[in-house]
C-alpha cells in the first residue's frame, strides 16, 4: 500500500491506498504530465533500458549445468514448462475436487415437498 494526499478530503500525507486506488491515482497523475515531464520519467535511465545496453549477461559453469540437471525433477524440460505442467495439473485437481463437493452438497439438498389434501 502506498501514502498518498487525498484530494477528495484534502487531508493530509498519510492516506493509505489499495493496489486499484494506487493506480488510479497514478493514472490521473501521469495525465497531468507534460509530454516533456512524461519523457523523462517513462524514458530516463530507469524508464527505458534496451537490449543492447545491458552489458551482464549471466551464465554458469560445466559442473553447475551438472549437477542441476541430476538436481532436476523435470528433466530437460524447461523450467518455466515445468511449472505451467504443475499449474495446469493443479487446476485440474482442484476442478475435480470442487466438482466432487458440490456433487455431494446436491445430494443433501433434495427437496421432496409433503402435499396435504383437505378432504371434508
Amino acid at each position: 500500500q502506498m501514502c498518498i494526499r487525498d484530494r477528495s478530503t484534502q487531508s493530509t500525507w498519510g492516506d493509505t491506498l489499495n493496489l486499484s486506488e494506487f493506480i488510479d491515482s497514478a493514472e490521473l497523475l501521469i495525465k497531468t504530465l507534460s509530454p516533456a515531464e512524461r519523457a523523462r520519467i517513462f524514458d530516463g535511465p530507469y524508464g527505458s533500458t534496451k537490449e543492447k545496453d545491458c552489458t551482464f549477461h549471466p551464465s554458469i559453469n560445466k559442473k553447475s549445468a551438472e549437477i542441476a540437471q541430476k538436481l532436476r525433477p523435470y528433466g530437460s524440460s524447461s523450467l518455466y514448462d515445468h511449472y505451467h505442467e504443475e499449474r495446469r495439473a493443479f487446476e485440474v485437481r482442484m476442478k475435480e475436487k470442487r466438482s466432487v463437493k458440490d456433487k455431494e452438497e446436491l445430494r443433501e439438498c433434495i427437496f421432496r415437498p409433503v402435499l396435504v389434501s383437505k378432504n371434508k
